[in-house]
């Protein structure tokens, strides 16, 4: 692999990086060696952990690709001029006897995950308030008891 090549490579990661680490609930980093070590650990170029929440978590693994023309873009192109601006744009990719896979824009993605990540926590602010306000009211009725019991001790004089 040529220099220029490599430099183009770690400049796209960099690039993808940067974007990921752009929203709160996402650690992204370059792996060392970009993916060229013998330890399966690092044979990746990129480390993604999203935490949605604490039991809401994901390692990824990314293999970044920059080239300077991908077929994918040109059916990208089209499929984005044959839908309303209001639409999510994803394509499904599947060769014969393989996985099926998505594609979409990166700032999508992590856009859907950061709404994903907004109802999670307002779920968990509402439940934490429902709690709040359960134990509030059984204070209240603790105090009521103890005000009658006190109340009943004096009339008793």
């Amino acid at each position: 692999m040529s220099r220029a090549s490599q430099q183009k490579g770690k400049r796209g990661e960099t690039m993808t990086t940067e974007i990921i680490e752009g929203f709160d609930f996402c650690d992204c980093f370059r792996q060392p060696g970009s993916g060229s070590g013998k330890n399966p650990k690092f044979k990746s170029d990129l480390y993604i952990r999203i935490i949605l929440a604490s039991d809401l978590k994901w390692e990824l693994k990314a293999e970044n690709k920059f080239y300077e023309k991908i077929a994918i873009f040109r059916w990208w192109r089209k499929l984005k001029s044959e839908i309303l601006p209001t639409y999510l744009p994803v394509m499904t990719l599947k060769e014969n006897n393989s996985d099926t896979l998505i594609a979409l824009k990166l700032q999508d993605f992590l856009g859907i995950l950061q709404s994903c990540k907004y109802k999670i926590d307002r779920a968990v602010e509402e439940n934490t308030v429902i709690e709040q306000n359960y134990d509030n009211k059984r204070s209240a009725k603790e105090i009521e008891y103890q005000a009658r019991r006190i109340l009943q001790e004096v009339k008793k004089l």
